[in-house]
């Protein structure tokens, strides 16, 4: 700072010195001007000095010519005579003398003129350039003293901002103090948890060490276990066997004679009967405030449950359409519903990730599981008392509802639309957005088959037939596939001109004697195939005009009665239709 005060002197200093000297240029100049001044005086004099010289040269020539005018004319060019006086002769050597002075005196004075006035035009001419340096000096004066000024009031910002950052750094530096103070605070404190993590590192070795333990104590219980289910597996395995034997002989006797083999209650999950297709709309229920997503009928088909956009489950009566139950639990939009084999459970999934029981004879909630990361399309109950759900997290979950906790969970690699149960349980299908079914055993969590590429776009549904002999797919490129799970055989791909699949979870239905399949399309319509031969039989709509376009009709599920009098399916425009033969 003091080098920046001195530095600062020493530039005034020095315009100080330079003010002087231009003001001594000045000084110099004005004494030029008085030089000059004096110069024009003295050739002011000498030319009035000419001027009397001229006057009495004039005086004297006027004189000579009056004496020229009284005597002799010819005085001045010859001899003087006798005649001649002794003064006229004086007077004319004199006069001749005079003019001649007067002549060299001319001669010196007018040389001396030019020489003045060659002097005076030089002197004016150095006056004048002096002149314009000293104004050029002038106005160069004037442009410094407002740069001094200029930088004068930039010296003063600059010592404000000085001043200022000055002030600024100071609180820096009380801040890096405290921040100082901080770090070596936090520095104690890493210390100690260091300290605190290498002793929980050592437990958690000794954690660890107990832990191996306990895995090799689990795994000796668990390969107990999984030999005796094997055991029990294989007995339960020889006597489906001979249950699938069976129905192919039967079937083959039906082909053979060209008639249907009758149905066993054994083979069925519901009352067994001869269905026939719906032609007509037999009740409609105002159902929900919004679109229904899901429905599904109980074992004996007195019960209707139904879930919708509103967040609401309810429960009807199958026969008379009136409500039963409703809850509203959910925060989301209900996706799917099932009541468990005995009837007395129903079970919701939704978009809020969560998974509740109901108790449907005394119409509350008894579980809510949470587990899953996404919304959760398909639920199902199983006959061990267990819960399956999948959803677009890419986990299918098995629940124990004995200790409602999750026992397994089956990674799937793609988000899972739909989920169904085979094979008595014992065998489990899952539709996913990538275009594939995929095939699981339940008990294991295991992968028994994956059918990829069944649909050009994701699969919505899939479901097993009562009797586990077919399983039927539908997708989002509109159609319906056929399989048989004992080959994994394609045996008909069901379509129609008519068809568009309205949501990308439209759910498709057998017939409880597996002889149709069924499924609700974007229009409101339902279509009906015959399975043996892949024939569509049907296309019922809730209108009589066929060509009607009603896109608020959209059908998301449909589900046929266990006792084959009825067809139920669930509307975007909030309704429940049952259908009739």
């Amino acid at each position: 700072k003091k080098k920046k005060k001195q530095k600062k002197k020493k530039k005034k200093k020095a315009k100080i010195t330079t003010v002087f000297s231009e003001m001594e240029c000045v000084a110099d100049l004005f004494r030029q001007m008085d030089m000059r001044d004096a110069a024009v005086s003295q050739w002011q004099e000498l030319f009035d000095q000419n001027t009397f010289l001229r006057r009495d040269h004039r005086r004297m020539q006027d004189e000579l010519t009056r004496v020229r005018a009284g005597g002799n004319t010819n005085i001045v060019h010859s001899a003087p005579g006798p005649s001649m006086s002794n003064d006229s002769v004086r007077m004319s050597m004199d006069l001749r003398k005079a003019q001649d002075d007067f002549n060299q005196y001319k001669t010196e004075q007018q040389s001396r003129v030019h020489r003045l006035k060659a002097e005076l035009q030089k002197k004016q001419t150095e006056i004048t350039e002096q002149y314009n340096r000293t104004v050029k000096i002038f106005l160069e004066n004037e442009k410094q003293k407002s740069e001094i000024e200029r930088l004068e009031k930039l010296s003063a910002e600059t010592q404000e901002k000085l001043d200022t950052a000055t002030f600024q750094l100071s609180d820096l530096r009380q801040c890096t103090a405290e921040q100082k103070r901080t770090i070596d605070t936090l520095t104690m404190q890493l210390n100690s948890h260091l300290k605190a993590r290498q002793e929980l590192e050592h437990r958690c070795v000794e954690l660890e060490g107990e832990y191996n333990t306990l895995i090799q104590r689990w795994k000796e219980k668990a390969e107990e276990d999984a030999n005796r289910l094997n055991a029990d597996n294989d007995a339960a395995m020889r006597a489906l066997q001979a249950q699938n034997l069976k129905a192919l002989s039967d079937q083959v006797m039906s082909e053979f004679t060209g008639t249907l083999p009758p149905r066993r209650a054994s083979d069925s999950q519901g009352p067994v009967s001869f269905c026939r297709p719906p032609t007509k709309v037999g009740r409609t229920i105002a159902a929900h405030d919004d679109e229904v997503n899901c429905l599904a009928f109980n074992f004996t088909g007195t019960l209707l449950a139904s879930g919708s956009s509103d967040f609401c489950v309810k429960v009807w009566d199958s026969l008379t359409g009136a409500a039963r139950w409703r809850w509203r639990d959910a925060s989301q939009m209900v996706m799917s519903v099932a009541f468990s084999p005995s009837g007395d459970l129903l079970l919701s999934t939704g978009n809020d990730r969560n998974v509740r029981i109901y108790d449907v004879n005394r119409g509350r909630l008894i579980h809510t599981m949470s587990g899953h990361s996404d919304k959760v399309f398909s639920g199902k109950f199983t006959l061990d008392n267990h819960v399956i759900t999948g959803g677009h997290d890419r986990v299918i979950k098995i629940w124990d509802l004995n200790r409602v906790v999750c026992v397994r969970n089956i990674g799937c690699l793609s988000s899972c639309n739909a989920i169904s149960l085979g094979m008595g349980g014992g065998m489990l299908a899952s539709a996913h957005v990538d275009h594939s079914v995929r095939i699981w055993d339940p008990r294991t969590g295991g992968s028994i088959h994956t059918l990829e590429d069944l649909h050009a776009e994701q699969v919505t549904s899939v479901t097993f037939s009562n009797d586990s002999r077919l399983m039927l797919t539908s997708g989002k490129d509109d159609r319906l596939v056929l399989i048989e799970p004992r080959t994994w055989r394609q045996l008909h791909v069901l379509g129609h001109q008519w068809y568009r699949c309205g949501f990308n979870w439209t759910k498709a239905a057998f017939s409880p004697d597996a002889r149709y399949a069924l499924i609700g399309g974007a229009l409101g319509r339902l279509y009906v195939w015959d399975t043996n031969t892949g024939r569509h039989e049907a296309v019922i709509s809730r209108r009589a005009e066929l060509n009607e376009r009603d896109f608020s009709m959209s059908i998301s599920e449909v589900g046929w009665n266990p006792n084959g009098s009825q067809v139920a399916s669930a509307h975007k425009d909030g309704k429940v239709l049952t259908w009739v033969p």
